[in-house]
């Protein structure tokens, strides 16, 4: 931590009419002690007292015209000592906030110290002070990146999955993993339907979410025979619908048709169907060039996350615990839209995974911390290191990405709207400041070598290609955001693999889909 129990610094200072005492405590915390100067609390109390003489109503007065003395006895000295206080306090507040060059990040806390004239004290959170250590002494290996013939095999054998036709089985036989079936499916609760009846229902066993139970059944039919069976479901099973809890149903399923797959050859056909190539050469290239780029930019990121982890690592920075709640909550919101989408809530997954809200945030807390640290760190690392981006950084990168464009002086329209400007202008920022600490720490090298450097380049407009010799001098710089560096879409590749699910989401669970 930057601050102890014993080493609580005081300062106190005087500017124009505002008298402030800052204590210094753990946790970027400071408590303000702010006096009013006596003349300008007199004012501030002839102005609330004028104020109340217009409000009440005086017996023999008209309004505001009572004589002082009287005012104040029916008022009270004490009422319009404490309207006067409340006047002077937000001002006096932001004054002493500004003098002594304080961001709150908090709410602030309020006590009276006395009420005339007024002395207040306000206990706040602020943006943490950083001491950034010897960051430009941590250093890491750079990661070499090549592309693999099995790598392109598994994209192009997953494209020729997604195009197969699917074709019913030649001679008649039992279901398996792999195959599509075509049932009738009806799920009774007694002698009573439990949900409308499914006809020509298609599932891929194997993919999709069915009852292990109803999979291994219909494993054992033949086409055109009906099985029936029962399935019993826990009052507290949380990996069903909860209109499934508690029941016993009876499933009666008629195996209608068994269809396999017939892949594609792997030919010009197959480059048309995936997308608009003129050749299986044309579309294997960009698989390639796809995959490369991917592996460069994951490389990269992985990279720059181990660097910055290590920048912050050797820095002093006292983390404001408002910080880190804001930046919790935020997760947690994603994480509820991430759920969401797989038609789940909080609440289940918390059921399903025995775990409270609180062990949740408790969870999670770590990495929100170490988010907030590093994002502190990193806006220090930026000043330190003179990272900007200029009028013309911003005007380059339109052209570059205008230009691959069939509409190019549109596009530049739009980008050089105020709003794509500051997104550009932030991507911009993070991609120099990423590529700055990257440098220091691999002394030049950057973060991927071999094939990948290349494809890294092209992507990043080739800021990845400029590898600074000598580390320039610290200079000052304007604050700037730091945004955590992030991976573009694939094209042919991420068709292909459909394995780029966020990390964290909760499994499917079985039973969540047409059985009810």
């Amino acid at each position: 931590m930057l601050y102890s129990d014993s080493t609580i610094q005081a300062v106190c200072k005087v500017v124009a009419s505002v008298r402030v005492t800052v204590d210094r405590i753990p946790g970027s915390t400071v408590e303000l002690d702010i006096y009013a100067d006596d003349v300008e609390f007199s004012e501030a109390y002839e102005k609330a007292l004028r104020r109340v003489s217009r409000d009440v109503t005086i017996p023999g007065f008209r309004k505001g015209k009572a004589p002082r003395h009287i005012i104040e006895k029916m008022v009270g000295h004490d009422a319009i000592v404490e309207e006067a206080g409340r006047d002077m306090m937000d001002d006096l507040y932001r004054q002493a906030i500004e003098q002594e060059n304080l961001v709150p990040v908090g709410d602030p806390r309020v006590g009276i110290l006395q009420a005339e004239p007024l002395a207040f004290t306000v206990t706040i959170e602020v943006f943490p002070t950083v001491t950034l250590g010897d960051y430009a002494n941590v250093r890491v290996e750079p990661r070499e990146v090549e592309l693999e013939d099995s790598d392109v095999q598994e994209v192009l054998d997953q494209l020729q999955r997604q195009h197969s036709e699917w074709v019913s089985v030649a001679e008649p036989r039992a279901p398996r993993d792999d195959d599509k079936i075509v049932i009738d499916l009806g799920v009774f609760d007694g002698d009573e339907p439990f949900q409308e009846p499914a006809e020509d229902a298609e599932f891929i066993l194997g993919e999709s979410s069915l009852f292990e139970a109803l999979v291994e059944s219909i494993k054992m039919m033949q086409p055109g025979s009906t099985a029936e069976l029962t399935l019993a479901f826990d009052d507290d099973d949380m990996s069903v619908n909860p209109a499934l809890r508690g029941k016993s149903l009876r499933y009666v399923i008629t195996l209608k048709d068994v269809q396999a797959r017939v892949r594609p050859e792997l030919g010009d056909d197959l480059a048309a169907k995936v997308g608009q190539f003129d050749s299986f050469d044309a579309l294997r290239e960009q698989i390639e060039k796809d995959l490369l780029r991917n592996k460069a930019m994951e490389a990269r990121s992985e990279i720059g996350t181990e660097v910055i982890n290590a920048m912050s690592d050797v820095a002093e920075i006292d983390v404001p615990g408002s910080m880190v709640e804001k930046e919790l909550e935020d997760e947690i919101t994603q994480f509820r839209s991430r759920l969401a989408q797989q038609g789940l809530n909080l609440d289940e997954y918390l059921s399903v995974n025995n775990q409270t809200m609180d062990e949740l945030r408790d969870e999670m807390r770590p990495n929100a911390e170490r988010r907030v640290r590093n994002s502190v760190v990193l806006q220090e690392i930026a000043k330190a290191e003179g990272v900007e981006v200029t009028a013309e950084d911003i005007g380059a990168e339109i052209d570059r990405l205008a230009g691959g464009s069939e509409s190019p002086d549109r596009l530049k329209t739009l980008y050089e709207s105020e709003y794509f400007r500051g997104l550009l202008e932030n991507e911009l920022f993070d991609r120099k400041l990423t590529e700055r600490v990257i440098s220091i720490a691999t002394e030049g090298r950057g973060a991927v070598t071999g094939a990948g450097a290349e494809a890294l380049a092209r992507e990043l407009g080739g800021a990845a290609a400029t590898v600074e010799d000598d580390v320039p001098e610290t200079a000052e710089a304007d604050d700037a955001q730091a945004i955590e560096p992030t991976e573009p879409d694939s094209e042919v590749a991420s068709e292909s693999a459909g394995a780029h699910d966020v990390d964290d989401k909760p499994a499917d669970e079985d039973g969540e889909d047409e059985q009810g």
